[in-house]
C-alpha cells in the first residue's frame, strides 16, 4: 500500500496576526489617544468654566465592563502594543495610560457620590436635629467637602498624566518613520500634530526625514497612488515637489495623475 504523506503547517504564534498589523495598531494608538485627549480637554474646559464635571460624560469617556469607553479601549490597546517591549518610552507610556485609566475610574466614583448624594441629596439622606446630615458619623457637609477636594486633586493628576502621555507619544514618533499608515493619518488629520504638539505636519516630516524632508510625502503619495486615491496622491506628490522640484518620479506621476483625474471627470460628466 502506498503511503500518503500529509504535510502539516506549524501553527503561527497567537500574536502573529497582531504583529503583522503592528503599523495599523500604532496608527490606531495615535488616533485613539487624540480622540481620548480631546474628550478629556472638553471635560476639563467645562470644569474650569463651571466648576462641575458631568458624571455621564465621564462614564462615556471611561466606559464600563459591558461597554468600554475610549479611555478603556486605549488602555487595553496600549498594553497590548507595549507589554514586554524593549522600548523604554513604550513601557512608560503603557504605565502612564494605565494610571490615567485608574485615576479616571476613581474620579468617576467620586463624581457619582457628589452628584447623587451631595447638596441636592439632603432629602434622601435626611437631617439630624442640628440640621447637619450624617454619613458614617461624619457630617454630610464635611464628607462631601472631602470628596470635592479629592476630585479636584484627581483632575489635576489627570491633566499632568495626559500631558506626560502626550510627551511620550511624541518621543516615540521617530521610531514610526517607516509607518506609512501613521504618516497618512498625520497628513489627513493635520490638526492632530497641531493640537497635540503645536507642530505642523511639515515640521513633523522634516524631523522624521532630516536628510530628505520630501521622503514622507513620497511614501504617502505612493500609498495613495497604489490605492487609486488620485486626488490625495497628486496633493502629496505636489507637496514633495515643493520641497524638492528635482524629483523625477514625482514630476512624472503628477503629470500622469492630472491626466487620470481629468479623464475620470470627463467620464463622470458624460
Amino acid at each position: 500500500m502506498q503511503r500518503v504523506r500529509i504535510e502539516t503547517k506549524t501553527p503561527e504564534p497567537a500574536n502573529s496576526w497582531f504583529e503583522k498589523r503592528r503599523d495599523f495598531h500604532n496608527r490606531s494608538l495615535y488616533s485613539g489617544f487624540f480622540e481620548t485627549y480631546s474628550s478629556f480637554v472638553s471635560l476639563y474646559q467645562a470644569y474650569i468654566n463651571g466648576g462641575e464635571l458631568s458624571f455621564d460624560d465621564l462614564t462615556r469617556l471611561v466606559g464600563t465592563e459591558a461597554q468600554k469607553g475610549r479611555l478603556w479601549q486605549l488602555k487595553d490597546h496600549c498594553h497590548r502594543l507595549f507589554k514586554g517591549s524593549s522600548q523604554q518610552n513604550g513601557l512608560l507610556l503603557d504605565w502612564v495610560i494605565g494610571s490615567i485609566f485608574h485615576e479616571a475610574m476613581k474620579l468617576k466614583e467620586n463624581i457619582y457620590m457628589y452628584q447623587f448624594y451631595g447638596p441636592s441629596g439632603s432629602e434622601r439622606l435626611g437631617n439630624d436635629a442640628a440640621g447637619a446630615s450624617l454619613h458614617c458619623g461624619v457630617s454630610r457637609q464635611n464628607f462631601m467637602r472631602g470628596i470635592a477636594k479629592e476630585a479636584r486633586r484627581q483632575v489635576d493628576n489627570l491633566t499632568f498624566l495626559f500631558c506626560r502621555a502626550n510627551f511620550l507619544l511624541r518621543m516615540l514618533l521617530p521610531s514610526q518613520a517607516h509607518n506609512v499608515l501613521l504618516l497618512r493619518l498625520l497628513l489627513e488629520e493635520g490638526t492632530i500634530s497641531q493640537e497635540l504638539w503645536s507642530e505642523s505636519t511639515e515640521q513633523i516630516f522634516a524631523e522624521l526625514f532630516p536628510d530628505q524632508p520630501e521622503a514622507g510625502y513620497l511614501m504617502v503619495a505612493k500609498s495613495y497612488f497604489n490605492g487609486q486615491w488620485l486626488n490625495e496622491a497628486l496633493a502629496a506628490y505636489e507637496a514633495a515637489l515643493t520641497l524638492n522640484p528635482d524629483i523625477e518620479e514625482a514630476r512624472r506621476r503628477s503629470f500622469l495623475l492630472r491626466t487620470m483625474i481629468r479623464d475620470r471627470q470627463k467620464i463622470m460628466a458624460a
